[in-house]
């Protein structure tokens, strides 16, 4: 099973928002799988985020490094990257990237989507920086004519990047569910990869 979280606020989210969502949320995930090195996990985090809570909440990005992570990159302040020219996907990513590099000595082979929109368009750029997979919403293959999504597939003409589907069933599952239900679904459901703030910030099913 493939379990991820993303990380992102607005570009200069107000504070208190932000305090808010490290107290209730980012501190205490952080602070919990911190304690469980041998559970591996994926994590993404948009450039100006991480940098905040690099220089405002020193305890929760040392905790992050305690964490056995796979990190993935994406535009550093978390544009749509179909929607931006082809130059300036290149240095969001590589933003990013030297970010991890010199924080983490991470250098990652995976892509989060802001907002999941895929369009074939940018794996030329995603393969210059590095990208060898992205994770997209099985609901692109069903739409596609999918009737079963096992494992990852490959896109591109020239150029070849995985593509992993994240299940939405198990996504609307976890953690809202309880957890006898949830552990079921991953019989058959194997990527769960989705915002961190529904681990302590949203108490509802969405």
């Amino acid at each position: 099973m493939l379990f991820g979280v993303h990380l992102h606020q607005p570009v200069d989210n107000f504070d208190n928002v932000i305090e808010k969502a490290v107290n209730e949320c980012y501190g205490p995930f952080f602070e919990l799988l911190s304690r469980y090195p041998e559970f591996k996990f994926s994590f993404h985090s948009s450039g100006w985020i991480f940098e905040k809570i690099k220089n405002n909440y020193s305890d929760v990005f040392e905790n992050i490094k305690k964490c056995n992570i796979e990190f993935f990159t994406g535009g550093f302040y978390e544009p749509i990257l179909v929607s931006i020219p082809s130059e300036d996907r290149i240095y969001q990513i590589h933003k990013l990237n030297i970010f991890l590099k010199e924080n983490f000595n991470a250098t990652p082979s995976g892509l989060w989507l802001t907002e999941r929109v895929w369009d074939d368009e940018i794996v030329s750029e995603l393969k210059k920086c590095g990208i060898e997979y992205a994770i997209v919403d099985d609901y692109h293959f069903k739409a596609s004519g999918y009737k079963e999504i096992n494992g990852y597939y490959l896109t591109g003409m020239f150029e070849k990047l995985a593509l992993f589907p994240i299940s939405k069933e198990l996504r609307y599952a976890m953690p809202f569910k309880e957890v006898n239900e949830a552990v079921n679904l991953l019989k058959n459901n194997l990527v769960m990869f989705d915002d961190i703030e529904k681990f302590g910030l949203w108490p509802w099913d969405t």
